[in-house]
């Protein structure tokens, strides 16, 4: 019966080691993604603020760029939406209400204008893996950031 239960004490410290090891892993996540979106928001900005949009009327475009950023960002645990044609796309570009977005030179406001940048990532943390080898149990958590900016550029023919 001693046996028994040094066998099982021993499960219990191994399974609350894993449970202070996995907690601190989502700790060294939590901190890593909030310093990668916030890095991200910040280009985001200046080049709203230079632009007072979000251009995507070239192939070239700033919007483009901006994307190939945010993939070159991603990490196994920190996931952006850069396809176009989402509905939860990472970042948006707006008036302080969030009703007007601002995505084309066309509807770009002029200079002084008050901008909205939020910027959304997505962090993935895992819960439970399955050995079976079929993959795990994700928690995936948004980190979302907002920053309020004022337009630089003015805009002759407006």
């Amino acid at each position: 019966m001693e046996t028994y239960k040094k066998i099982a004490y021993m499960f219990l410290w191994a399974i609350l080691a894993t449970l202070v090891f996995m907690l601190i892993t989502w700790g060294v996540y939590w901190r890593n993604a909030n310093n990668i979106v916030q890095d991200r928001l910040s280009e985001l900005v200046i080049m709203v603020s230079e632009e007072n949009c979000l251009s995507n009327d070239s192939t070239d475009s700033p919007m483009k760029m901006y994307n190939n950023l945010l993939k070159a960002s991603e990490t196994n645990w920190l996931k952006f939406d850069t396809h176009l044609a989402s509905s939860q796309l990472s970042y948006k570009i707006s008036d302080l209400t969030g009703t007007k977005k601002y995505y084309s030179y066309i509807d770009a406001p002029q200079k002084g204008s008050v901008i909205r940048v939020e910027l959304t990532g997505y962090l993935e943390l895992p819960l439970f893996f399955n050995p079976n080898g079929s993959g795990s149990t994700i928690l995936t958590v948004p980190i979302k950031k907002t920053y309020i900016t004022m337009g630089m550029r003015f805009y002759k023919d407006k």
